[in-house]
């Protein structure tokens, strides 16, 4: 893939896929201009390279107490500034971004677990951003249609029972499902799935429930941070693709070796 080099807007006066020499001018500018975002104070401003390009900007906010306040920033934040600008975050199939437009995307989070984030472009394509705790969500009630669907919801629940749960809990709807009459036209063994679901949904809820209020007050006082990457989508593309010719490359050689054998 060619990247063509055509600058493009990241925010305010500062531009992606610019030189560094361009970048440290513009950012310069930026923080003279721009103290606060969204209500926060930003405490640092980095630009990634990808073959001497701006490939991306990590803009960091000092440390906040949306995570210790536990709630979503409904006044001030970048999650919000964002939203009201491109409206509620979308995802894009194999893609980390939440909001794309044109040539540039975005990531944006008022919950980073850290005011470091990433270090040079090569951990931000690979790492994820490291979040604040969040509880662990719920098991839904949730109507069976299918057998397809009901094996799919009871072996996600019985996944989270301990063990000896799980499996007496597997007994059972083995022998609930021998009792049926597999030759009557009325065969069905979703009503068994749905029966073992909503049994071992109380269950699981109850362990998870426990263990979110263990956590959240462990985690209530951790620190956050408001986090915006805005990334230049044709270096991202490139770098992936560079990376999966790397693998096919050493796929090829190991099998070479292997032939040998």
């Amino acid at each position: 893939m060619e990247i063509i080099y055509m600058d493009t807007t990241a925010i305010a006066n500062i531009h992606l896929n610019t030189t560094q020499e361009v970048f440290e001018l513009e950012k310069q500018q930026f923080l003279e201009e721009t103290k606060t975002l969204g209500g926060l104070k930003i405490k640092t401003v980095k630009g990634f390279f990808y073959e001497n390009r701006l490939a991306a900007l990590q803009i960091i906010s000092f440390e906040q107490t949306f995570h210790k306040d536990n709630k979503i920033a409904l006044s001030n934040g970048w999650e919000l500034l964002y939203q009201q600008k491109y409206g509620m975050p979308y995802r894009v199939q194999n893609s980390r971004f939440q909001y794309i437009k044109g040539r540039k995307g975005i990531i944006v989070t008022d919950f980073c677990a850290s005011d470091q984030s990433y270090s040079n472009f090569k951990e931000l394509m690979e790492q994820p951003l490291r979040t604040c705790y969040k509880d662990e969500e719920l098991f839904p009630p949730v109507r069976m249609e299918s057998n397809t669907e009901g094996m799919f919801h009871v072996v996600q629940v019985l996944h989270r029972l301990p063990e000896s749960d799980a499996k007496r809990y597997e007994q059972k709807m083995s022998d609930e499902i021998a009792k049926l009459d597999r030759n009557s036209p009325f065969y069905n063994s979703t009503r068994v799935y749905q029966d073992i679901y909503d049994a071992a949904r109380l269950k699981a809820n109850n362990i998870i429930a426990k263990g979110n209020e263990i956590n959240s007050k462990k985690h209530k006082n951790d620190p956050s941070y408001s986090v915006i990457i805005i990334g230049f989508i044709p270096s991202w593309e490139k770098y992936l693709e560079e990376k999966n010719k790397e693998i096919e490359r050493k796929k090829t050689e190991r099998q070479k070796e292997l032939d040998i054998l």
